[in-house]
Formats: structure tokens, C-alpha cells, sequence
């Protein structure tokens, strides 16, 4: 680390060889080096302004074929996807050091996001103190790894640690709100679906994974150029992990690992309504699931030993099979399958027939995606045929015309695991932006 500080006329500066290290003097005003200011003469205490110098790169940035270099800083890079629409950050060290990459490769993103989403919550009625309290309510209950990310943040984003939190809690805080003040009695459009199809179901026998992300897109569109990419590389132990949320949050709804695990998160409090606040937050637990377990078995261990804060519908998938984890605050976590090997589909609703003493809400009869879905993939357009390209108009299918495409979606992603490959589709903002991984999995 390379620092520069004024404390009066007194300036410091660290080098150690190739290996940077903090052995330091400081020069007096009168040219003479002490350990200490405090020994300069004629020292009077005065605040110190600590200005951060950006780092030359302690790791050779990946060579990839879908992504334009744009920066480095301690050991992180930046990048754009070809299509300049999306960030991808490439992360590496301890969780602190990723943490103060994220914030100094981030920083415009970050100050810009922070400052229309505390708007958007103060215009909707909700003080800073009081969205100090909501996203602290988050944070507080996250393991010391990922508050270490926030921390990190915080140290070079320019935002304060209170303000870095407020950010990584403001997307749960909007959606809190704005239910609240704008309910949607069965309204079959607001939420997320999955598609996956693998072996026969494919063109090639290779798993691919479509996944809608649904919500109010009055209240979500705004904040769809700020989608990160955060590629993590955990120092010590700890699988790689590419994370697909809004620029500062630290928890998990989309992501791939780099042992070929991908994971899409859905709501599922319409099945089951129950939420323990006083509980890890379900999102926050993914994360760490994505980071800590590499197989399918090691990851149906984790949801039967994990009580979920709300109700979710998980997908799961490896590079040859997927499963539905209807992970219920109330009952524990169900492992489902189709009755037909080669694909799985999930929207929001848990699907009967229920595991028994399960007391479930059914499916809204008005809720025909998962119908809309089924029909589809075993239609001659479909079955036998997905690829990328099928995927695509698989996705591009509307509700009412016999998919899921909805007003409500805000974004979609297609991930394909055996090849280490996203795509992301930004509603009104993108066409399909393409992110091979493997290069920075391998970095």
C-alpha cells in the first residue's frame, strides 16, 4: 500500500522493494526525519488528511476475449463488458482488500447509487435515520467476512461506513417501502421464474439456465445500469465467486461459482408468509453457500442445516443437473424435481403436492408461468433444441403470449456452467451482454 500524509508540512512515503510495506519516517518542516511527528520541532496536532494513490497492479489483469480492461488498484481490476453496459470487478485477497478494491474501482457507481437511492427512500417518505436502521438491520447480522467486504468499501468508496451500509441495504429498503404503498393484489407478473434444460432437452447435452428477475420496474429501472459483475477470489480457502447484484450489496441472488455451481434466487413468500428478523438474512447465507461448497450434495447439506429468515424458491444447478429448493421459513427446505430428467422449471410458488404438515398457500390460479413454461419447453421449438441462441427466445416469450416475459422483469441472465459463460439482458437498457468466466476464474 502506497499512502501519502499531511499532518502539517510532515509527508511520508512507503516502499519496500517489489513487496509493499508500511515502513515509513516522516521529513519536519525544517528538513530533519523522525520516527514520530510529535518529535518534529515546534509540533503542534493538527488533523491528518490522508490522501489514497492508486496502486500499480500486483496482478497481471486476465486476458479475455468478452471484456475491456478499464482499471486497477490493489490487486483488483476493472472491466466493461464489450457492449460498455456493465462492470465486472476482479477481486482478489482477503475479504477486507476485495472490499477496498470494490471501493476504489467502484467509487463514481457507488457515491452515485447511494445518492439517487437515499432520494428515491427520503421522496417515498423514509428519513436517514430511519434507512440507517433498516439496512443496519441487514448488516448487523452478517458474518465478520462480509462485513469486512462493507468495511473495505467504505475506506476508499468515498461514502462513510454508515452510508456504504445504507447501500448495501437499499434495494431491500426500497422493495420494503414501495410493497407497502403499492400493493398489487394478485398480480401474477411480480416475481422471478427459472428455466433449465440439460441432456436431452439440449442441443448438445450441456445444462443451460434462463432466469427472469422480477420487480416493480416503476421502482427498479432507474437503478439497472448500476448491475455489477463482482468476481471474488477469497485469499487462503474459499471458492471463487461471481456475484451479479447492484453496485455495494453484499449478498447473493445470482451467481456462479468457479467450481460450476450457478444459483438464482426467488421470492416465495407467497407460498409460505413467514419472516424471523431475528435470523441471518436468507441472501446473505447464499452467499456464503456459493463460497463454502462446491457439489450438489454439499449444498442440499447446507439448506437442511440453514433456517431461512423469509421463504425462497433456490435454484440450483451443476453442469449436468438442477433442483428446486423450496427452503420455507417455517417448515425447512424441500429438494424438487420434475417428473421428466432434462429440465426444471420454478417461478413462485412452491408446487403441490406439499411434504406433509407443510401448511402452504397454493399457487395463484391467475399465476400460469410455470404452466406457460412447462408447455413450452416441451414444444417442437424447444425440446431437444436449447442452446444460447434457443434460451434467448425462450426468454423473449411474454406472459400473455405463452411465456414469462412480463412488465414487471428487470433484467435476465443465462448462465451455462460447463463453459463457465453469463449473459445479461438489462430490460430497456441492454441487448444480451456476454461474460466468459473461466479467464477470471483462472486468475
Amino acid at each position: 500500500m502506497k499512502k501519502i500524509i499531511f499532518f502539517g508540512f510532515a509527508l511520508f512515503l512507503l516502499f519496500a522493494g517489489c513487496i509493499q510495506t508500511e515502513s515509513f519516517y516522516y521529513i519536519c518542516q525544517d528538513g530533519s526525519e523522525v520516527n514520530d511527528p510529535s518529535e518534529c520541532p515546534g509540533f503542534s496536532p493538527e488533523p491528518a488528511l490522508v490522501q489514497e494513490v492508486p496502486e500499480e497492479p500486483l496482478a497481471s489483469p486476465s486476458n479475455t476475449r468478452t471484456l475491456i480492461y478499464q482499471s486497477s488498484f490493489g490487486g483488483g481490476h476493472l472491466y466493461k463488458t464489450l457492449d460498455g453496459k456493465y462492470n465486472v470487478l476482479d477481486l482478489h485477497g482477503s475479504y477486507h482488500e476485495m472490499g477496498r478494491q470494490y471501493g476504489y474501482l467502484l467509487k463514481d457507481e457507488l457515491n452515485s447509487m447511494y445518492l439517487e437511492t437515499s432520494a428515491d427512500l427520503a421522496q417515498r417518505g423514509l428519513g436517514e435515520e430511519d434507512q440507517a436502521a433498516e439496512a443496519y438491520g441487514l448488516y448487523s447480522k452478517y458474518p465478520e467476512r462480509f462485513k469486512e467486504i462493507i468495511r473495505g468499501m467504505s475506506e476508499t468508496s468515498g461514502l462513510t461506513l454508515e452510508e456504504q451500509i445504507r447501500l448495501n441495504g437499499a434495494v431491500f429498503t426500497l422493495f420494503g417501502v414501495y410493497y407497502s404503498q403499492n400493493t398489487t393484489p394478485g398480480d401474477p407478473t411480480a416475481g422471478c421464474s427459472g428455466s433449465v434444460f440439460w441432456g436431452d432437452y439440449s442441443s448438445d447435452g450441456k445444462l443451460y439456465f434462463g432466469r427472469n428477475w422480477d420487480a416493480s420496474q416503476d421502482l427498479m429501472a432507474p437503478y439497472i445500469k448500476y448491475l455489477t459483475l463482482a468476481v471474488y477470489h477469497p485469499e487462503g480457502s474459499g471458492n471463487t465467486v461471481a456475484n451479479l447484484e447492484f453496485a455495494g450489496e453484499v449478498y447473493t441472488e445470482t451467481a456462479m461459482n468457479g467450481k460450476g455451481i450457478f444459483l438464482e434466487l426467488n421470492n416465495g413468500g407467497q407460498s409460505d408468509h413467514a419472516a424471523y428478523r431475528e435470523r441471518v438474512d436468507a441472501a446473505s447465507e447464499l452467499f456464503g453457500f456459493m463460497f463454502d461448497y462446491s457439489t450438489m450434495d454439499e449444498f442440499e447439506s447446507a439448506f437442511e442445516t440453514t433456517r431461512a429468515s423469509d421463504s425462497y424458491i433456490v435454484q440450483v444447478a451443476d453442469r449436468s443437473s438442477a433442483y428446486s429448493f423450496e427452503w420455507s421459513a417455517t417448515y425447512g427446505v424441500r429438494k424438487r424435481s420434475e417428473n421428466v430428467t432434462g429440465y426444471l422449471i420454478a417461478y413462485n410458488s412452491f408446487v403441490p403436492p406439499y411434504p406433509e404438515g407443510w401448511v402452504i398457500e397454493p399457487p395463484l390460479a391467475e399465476d400460469t408461468r410455470r404452466d406457460n413454461l412447462l408447455i413450452l419447453a416441451n414444444s417442437p421449438e424447444y425440446k431437444g433444441k436449447m442452446d444460447v441462441e434457443k434460451m434467448k427466445g425462450f426468454l423473449s416469450v411474454r406472459w400473455e403470449e405463452g411465456g414469462a416475459l412480463a412488465n414487471q422483469t428487470n433484467f435476465q441472465v443465462i448462465a451455462v456452467p460447463e463453459e463457465s459463460i453469463l449473459w445479461i439482458r438489462g430490460i430497456g437498457h441492454s441487448d444480451w451482454s456476454e461474460v466468459d468466466l473461466e479467464p477470471l476464474f483462472q486468475g
